[in-house]
Parts: C-alpha cells; sequence; structure tokens
C-alpha cells in the first residue's frame, strides 16, 4: 500500500464559496491524491479510455494514467474531505504528456468549475501550479475535448494545499536568470495580462514531437471585464472554438457540431514566489490563472511556460530588433535534458515583446539544426479595441453537449 503523504486535521462542517460541500471540512499543509489513490485520503475515477502505466521514474510513485486525446474524456480525483480554498498543484513529468491544452476542474456539491488549462507538452518537469480557488472543493477532474488526436493526455499526482503567509514569505525564490536583461523579460511574460487592456490577432504554431500544427486566432480582453474569443483551425481543417466571458466557458467542436460548457471557478491570488522547491526537494512553478480563459491563445498571450525556460544559466539575450512596430527582445537558450528528451530539440530562440512579454516568435532545433518546432505570430495589435460580443457563451442552436459524467 502507497505511504499516504498527507497530514490532515478534521474541521468542522464548513459551507464553502462555491456551495456546501462534502461532510466535513480539512485544514491542511497538503492533500495530495495519486492517480492509483490506494493509501490516500481519496478515490479514482475516469469516463473513456484511460491506460494505466508503470515503470516510469518521473512518475509519482512510478505510475501514471495515459488517454489519447481522439475524444472527450475525463480522469478524476475524489477526496474524502472538502478543503477550503485551495491550491491546485499537478505532477507534470513525463515525456508522453503531449497534451498542449488540458483543462482542470474542481468540484464541491454545487457543480464543477473550469480552474484553468496548461499546455502539459510544454511544462517544466515538476509540479505545475494551476490557480487557487475561494470556496470548499472535494474533487479534481481533469479533462480533454478531443481537440488533439496525436496528443496523450496524463493524470498523475494532484496536490491540494494552502500555505501559510509565513511559509510563502520563507520560501527561496528560484525563478529568475541572474542576467537582469532575462531576469526583467521573465517577469514580463509570467505577468503578461498586466501590461495590455487587449490584444487580437493570429499565430501559428508547430510541435513535431506531438503533431500540433494549426493556425490561432484570437480577441482577448483582460481589462475590467476579462473575456476571449478563440478559433483554432488545424492542418486538416478541423475548427475548434472557445469563447469566455470570464464567469463561464465555451468550448465548441464544429465538425462533431458538439460543445462543452463551464463555469469558471473563483480566483484568488497567489502572492509567493513563481518558482520554488518544496521540502521534498520537488520544483514548484507556479502559474497565474488567466482572468479571460484564453485556451491555447496563451502560448503567444500568456507565455508562462516559456519564461520558466529561461531560468537556465545558459540563455542569454542575443540582440533586439523590430517585429509588427514592437520592440523585441531576441533570447537564445538550451534545453534541459527533459525538455530536450521530450520536444526534440536542443536549443531554441525566442523573440519577445519587450514591453508586454508577449511571445511573437519561438523557435526549436535539434542537434543537426533542423526545426523542431515553432510558433510565429502573423499578425497582432494591442489595446486597439476588441469586438466583446464575440466572447458571449452562446451554444449554437442543435448542438449536442459533449459526453459528460
Amino acid at each position: 500500500m502507497k505511504k499516504l503523504l498527507s497530514s490532515l486535521i478534521v474541521g468542522v462542517l464548513a459551507v464553502g464559496g462555491l456551495g456546501t460541500s462534502a461532510p466535513s471540512t480539512v485544514y491542511a499543509t497538503e492533500a495530495m491524491c495519486d492517480n492509483d489513490a490506494v493509501g490516500y485520503p481519496c478515490s479514482n475515477g475516469s469516463y473513456g479510455s484511460w491506460t494505466y502505466r508503470s515503470g516510469y521514474s518521473g512518475d509519482q510513485n512510478g505510475d501514471d494514467r495515459l488517454a489519447r486525446n481522439d475524444s472527450y474524456r475525463w480522469y478524476h480525483w475524489d477526496y474524502d474531505y472538502s478543503y477550503n480554498n485551495p491550491e491546485l498543484s499537478v505532477w507534470l513529468n513525463n515525456s508522453d504528456f503531449t497534451n498542449p491544452a488540458a483543462n482542470y476542474f474542481i468540484k464541491n456539491s454545487s457543480g464543477h468549475y473550469s480552474v484553468g488549462d496548461i499546455n502539459q507538452n510544454t511544462a517544466p518537469g515538476g509540479w505545475s501550479y494551476i490557480g487557487a480557488v475561494s470556496g470548499s472543493m472535494n474533487g479534481v477532474d481533469v479533462t480533454q475535448h478531443g481537440d488533439y488526436a496525436n496528443t496523450y493526455t496524463g493524470a498523475d499526482m494532484v496536490n491540494l494545499y494552502s500555505l501559510p503567509t509565513a511559509s510563502v514569505n520563507h520560501l527561496t525564490d528560484q525563478t529568475y536568470h541572474t542576467n537582469s536583461a532575462i531576469a526583467s523579460i521573465q517577469k514580463k511574460m509570467l505577468n503578461a495580462v498586466d501590461h495590455y487592456q487587449n490584444i487580437q490577432g493570429s499565430f501559428h504554431i508547430h510541435f513535431q514531437n506531438n503533431g500540433q500544427n494549426e493556425t490561432v486566432e484570437f480577441q482577448v480582453d483582460e481589462g475590467k471585464i476579462p473575456g476571449s474569443h478563440v478559433k483554432v483551425t488545424k492542418a486538416n481543417g478541423t475548427v475548434f472554438e472557445t469563447k469566455s466571458n470570464g464567469k463561464e466557458q465555451l468550448v465548441m467542436n464544429h465538425q462533431k457540431e458538439q460543445f462543452s460548457k463551464s463555469k469558471v471557478a473563483p480566483q484568488k491570488e497567489f502572492n509567493g514566489p513563481r518558482h520554488f522547491t518544496n521540502e521534498k526537494g520537488q520544483s514548484v512553478f507556479v502559474q497565474r490563472q488567466d482572468p479571460a480563459s484564453a485556451y491555447v491563445a496563451k502560448e503567444v498571450t500568456f507565455p508562462q511556460n516559456y519564461a520558466f525556460w529561461l531560468r537556465n544559466k545558459e540563455n542569454k539575450v542575443v540582440g533586439h530588433d523590430k517585429m509588427f512596430n514592437r520592440d523585441i527582445t531576441v533570447i537564445e537558450g538550451k534545453h534541459n535534458e527533459y525538455l530536450s528528451k521530450k520536444l526534440g530539440a536542443t536549443t531554441y530562440k525566442m523573440w519577445v515583446d519587450t514591453e508586454t512579454g508577449v511571445l511573437l516568435k519561438l523557435i526549436g532545433t535539434d542537434r543537426n539544426g533542423d526545426e523542431a518546432y515553432h510558433i510565429k505570430v502573423q499578425d497582432i495589435q494591442f489595446n486597439q479595441g476588441v469586438n466583446t460580443q464575440q466572447f458571449a457563451p452562446v451554444v449554437p442552436k442543435d448542438w449536442e453537449k459533449m459526453k459528460e459524467k
């Protein structure tokens, strides 16, 4: 039996901001739940085919669940207790986890709420902090919508915790490069949504390791009333579309005329460092939640994974340029062993908007100098206004709901 990793203190019945939850509430530093939950304060369930795998050294307890992203599927971790105002982190440290838009939900007796999505393919190895939630929670889901048929969604361990302020203040910040020029760009990238009101444009993205090959058109508003409209056209012509008004999120599959609609979880800020090492010596990378829920457009509009890449000491600023009449900082870097093996690239070069931290171009190359992946913005406009009517999560007439539990 696996060892229980969480230290739990059971409290009294509580009613959280998201509705009445399970019979008791736990106040704890952390509560971990593995994909194989024997010995943990939780259980697991799934919809669709998820393969159990073992013998992977990068996984927690050496095992995981994996599902091909060719249809709507979910995997969930159900806790025995409810947790007040929890913070969700997920363990991502396997080269086969390649879903570029894995969506994570929290749940309680009132329903399911989207916490955020993350690109499992480009996330650094370790704990990825998905977001902090105001309210009471007793479950976690990871969902795929069948929109990336050649990619795989991984489910390993999840962690709910709430770090006391005193603990946060004593964490050693490991986020930034020692070079001040690179550190400045990292800060902009990790907080890009603070540096513009609205943004619109398009880009092409292609990663050979997972077959992602698509054009992304986006309109995003990060102002007082956040929202987004994102249209993804794949190389084979299939179209996915997302809309969010900051309170609800709609995902649409045009070919199947199917949709999935969910509420967006109430958010709270994390005030600690964006990268630190926990008491077990494991890296934790803190993602800020995107108020606009901009889906895969965040690869450009809020490029947090790529900001974490820049902490490697061998990276360097190699120049400054102009793109789209914007001042650009150009950085060259080397992948660590984990991402190099996963992405099939040893080096990369990125062009970042100096003022906002928005990513305008990224090219990764292998040992032979051949391209392994790219992101290339085709057009972009900052603070020129966007059509917010496009953010309304209105379901097209006669479309059917994606299979849900």
